[in-house]
């Protein structure tokens, strides 16, 4: 068979057991001598099997690849060396100079549908084959590589292709291998490429052919401890290794058009097909919960455009659609999307290296469309998320915004970190976080600024008040019956008394510190400190090694030192007044919220207390002739380091004033009432901490405060089966049963949260009450019913079984 019918065949061929077939009636799959070891390591799988811990991460890496060939044959068609002086220095850059004409400052939300379509078309995601095991392939019109370059480029393992190279994101060199466990049970992907006729010597004809070659993976055998990933590279090429298999053609169909794939023909570029690929969405690709929307998140900005094609057989109009990332989908939908007032966009600065945040509050339910329980916190670079933190982020102790958890979305860009911190802060597979104190040192910085942001504590109170808006009718009777108990019970006021936890009234805090309706301006007329004229010197006082938290007036736009276009610059410059020393601040954050803006600023450890130091901010824009200036001088105070109080002892039960005693209605001076809700089966979906499901019990939320107290709401399953059980079969009221039944629930939840560790993660406590409570829930009826009918008669001691002996 002639190597161009072989190469289209294969394209063509859907399962690995059938690209096996054609490959044994070729004459290749059986003869070891025509296979190469990956990277010419036969201890190739220590690395390549090392790689990305999922399907969907894996992937995506082929398509940074994509981009970066599409990138390299820009610049390179235009003269310039990618590894020269004259390269652009970042991905952005290379967009803007070489792809993209006019004002658009490389990034896609700036550029019209007709730009995005026409780039789009050059980089493809096509689904072929059956439905339970499809094949994906990646085609791309980048640069291509010449038939004697694959074993250098794509069949290459930690070389330093494109580690000089700063346009670029693939650094590391692993080939994408991490698609490679993933692909089949013999991790068979097959390879075509060709170099840009433009880039390559015209006389050297082999340069101008099409190469192509197969991966697979060889199990061990002999005294092998580990599988070798081999490629197929049967040509005679006079050197130490055999060359892949190429041949002459001018043009070759590898893209698809709409629905048909391998159809539209290009002159050069590459593409990799991977069989039987083991995505876990195996849906239709473009439907909400395929594929597509898994790559949004995993490129929630990427620098170009992808098309994805649905080729396979599904009743479906539209078999393709472009994908540009979930943050330009939000930014297109953010009126029905979005609550009023999302997305903010604070700057933090840790160890020096500055974090750009955008924050995400969707209208409930919305958030489910893009996302699910693992996308909390996604960590960028360049437009690809390189590691994550789940939700449950949102529900730890400096965080609380639990009844919001499941509706928030922060987005951290990391592209302007240097390389050092980029390896402290993600894993070589970028997929996944490192654990190091420059990671954890973020994380606690980003839990700092969600726990004290104001908007976003409004928001969680006000998706509180809409859920427990219409629960009010049955409090009283809770409140009396549970107040009756604690009168009879001095172990029971010690459990619900003041201390490290505090338990919420039934009342709703009502949302008084909305601010009114906010005109802000593109670029600002003012920035000035939070109520103070223009050029006023600000005089405060800050701990030694502490932040310190100043407080300004302007009519900037919320995003306005974030935006790509036009974004406004903060420079902000520490002088120690006597000596004139000039201090760096490593850690410092910025925003602005509805005309608030917030500077956070931690002054270095080596100022030691009783200097002045003078701390100016300067902000400017591209309409400013002379940029806003704020100085102020700051004296260093000792350090006040008091260890925590421990909570005072429980007085005995007083009445309030205006009650008279024995009223029956007793308030408690010392106690808060917990404040215990019941949820019908429909009611289940917006309880944002905790899903209920049949045996589900009891769901304990958070809320937002700002007292140093750790409020609870208490819901109780209405339709738990095992309390339905009890009502169909008990001979008392239902309204009896319940009433115990939520009485014994809530104070067991009440006992797991007082007597839990005072580090314990509020998610996992939370857990902990679920699922306590859910193994209680059928038993707790009858335990309250039963035991308490016992007669101290009907119980037989050691000496009356001696006895009656």
């Amino acid at each position: 068979m002639l190597e161009r019918d072989l190469c289209l065949k294969l394209m063509k061929l859907d399962d690995e057991g059938d690209v096996i077939k054609a490959l044994q009636q070729a004459g290749y799959w059986d003869s070891r001598e025509y296979w190469r070891d990956f990277g010419d390591n036969e201890n190739n799988f220590s690395t390549a099997g090392a790689q990305q811990s999922d399907a969907t991460a894996a992937f995506v890496e082929k398509l940074i690849n994509s981009i970066d060939a599409r990138l390299m044959n820009e610049v390179q068609r235009a003269g310039i060396d990618p590894k020269s002086l004259e390269a652009p220095k970042s991905v952005q850059e290379a967009v803007a100079k070489y792809l993209i004409s006019g004002d658009k400052h490389g990034v896609i939300k700036n550029w019209t549908k007709t730009e995005q379509e026409e780039h789009a078309a050059l980089i493809a995601v096509v689904a072929t084959g059956s439905k339970d095991k499809p094949s994906f392939t990646i085609v791309d019109q980048g640069e291509g590589q010449t038939p004697s370059n694959i074993p250098d480029t794509f069949m290459s393992l930690n070389k330093s292709n494109k580690l000089n190279i700063p346009f670029v994101q693939g650094k590391f060199n692993m080939g994408g291998t991490g698609v490679f466990r993933f692909c089949g049970e013999r991790s068979i992907q097959l390879l075509i490429t060709r170099r840009n006729p433009k880039l390559v010597d015209q006389w050297k004809s082999d340069d101008l052919k099409w190469g192509f070659t197969v991966v697979r993976r060889d199990p061990p055998t002999g005294s092998e401890r580990s599988s070798v990933f081999r490629y197929l590279a049967p040509v005679d090429v006079g050197l130490e290794h055999r060359g892949v298999l190429r041949f002459s053609a001018d043009e070759l169909p590898l893209f698809p058009v709409q629905g048909d794939s391998y159809t539209r023909n290009t002159e050069y570029g590459s593409l990799i097909k991977l069989y039987n690929y083991k995505f876990r969405q195996k849906s239709h690709i473009l439907v909400r919960g395929g594929l597509r929307n898994a790559i949004d998140v995993r490129l929630p900005s990427p620098a170009l455009p992808i098309r994805f094609h649905e080729c396979r057989d599904y009743q479906r109009t539209g078999p393709s659609e472009i994908l540009v990332g979930v943050l330009l989908k939000l930014q297109d939908r953010q009126d029905e999307q979005l609550e009023e007032g999302f997305p903010i966009h604070p700057s933090l600065t840790v160890d020096g290296q500055k974090f750009n945040l955008s924050i995400y509050g969707f209208r409930q339910k919305q958030a489910e469309s893009y996302f699910t329980a693992s996308d909390g916190v996604l960590f960028s670079v360049n437009g690809q998320t390189h590691g994550k933190l789940a939700r449950r982020f949102f529900r730890t102790k400096r965080v609380r915004l639990d009844y919001v958890a499941n509706s928030l979305l922060v987005h951290v860009d990391c592209s302007d970190i240097d390389a050092q911190h980029q390896e402290e802060l993600f894993m070589n597979s970028r997929d996944r976080l490192a654990d190091s104190p420059f990671r954890r040192n973020l994380e606690t910085r980003i839990e700092e600024y969600l726990g004290s942001n104001e908007k976003l504590k409004r928001f969680a109170e006000s998706r509180r008040e809409e859920l427990l808006k219409d629960k009010t009718k049955d409090d009283k009777s809770f409140s009396d019956v549970m107040s009756k108990i604690i009168q009879k019970s001095p172990s029971l006021a010690k459990l619900l008394s003041k201390g490290n936890r505090i338990f919420d009234p039934t009342d709703l805090i009502p949302n008084s510190n909305i601010r009114g309706i906010f005109e802000s301006k593109q670029f600002p007329t003012y920035f000035r400190f939070r109520k103070k004229r223009e050029g006023t010197v600000l005089h405060r006082q800050c701990e030694q090694g502490r932040a310190t938290r100043i407080v300004f007036d302007t009519d900037a736009d919320n995003d306005y030192f974030f935006r790509a276009k036009d974004e406004g610059k903060s420079k902000l410059v520490c002088v120690l007044k006597e000596s004139g020393e000039r201090k760096d601040i490593a850690d410092q954050d910025i925003d602005i919220t509805d005309g608030i803006a917030t500077l956070k600023v931690t002054l270095p450890d080596d100022i030691q207390a009783g200097e002045t130091v003078s701390v100016c901010l300067e902000v400017s824009d591209i309409t400013q002739t002379e940029p806003f200036i704020n100085v102020a001088e700051i004296d260093v105070i000792p350090r006040q380091d008091n260890p925590r109080s421990p909570p005072s002892p429980p007085s005995p039960p007083t009445t309030t004033e205006g009650n008279a005693p024995g009223d029956g209605n007793k308030k408690f001076s010392n106690i808060d009432l917990p404040n215990a809700r019941w949820l019908k089966e429909e009611e289940w979906e917006p309880q944002t901490a905790n899903k209920f499901e049949k045996k589900s019990a009891v769901a304990i939320t958070a809320r937002p405060n700002d007292q140093g107290r750790q409020l609870y709401d208490f819901f109780l399953n209405e339709d738990n089966i095992f309390l339905k059980n009890e009502l169909r079969k008990s001979d008392k009221t239902a309204d009896l049963i319940k009433e115990q039944y939520r009485i014994g629930m809530v104070l067991v939840a009440m006992a797991l949260i007082k007597n839990s560790p005072d580090n314990e993660d509020g998610a996992e406590l939370e857990n902990t009450v679920a699922q306590t409570t859910e193994a209680l829930a059928m038993m707790i009826v009858p335990i309250i019913r039963d035991i308490s009918s016992i007669e101290l008669n009907d119980v037989s001691t050691e000496e009356d079984r001696e006895f009656e002996e």
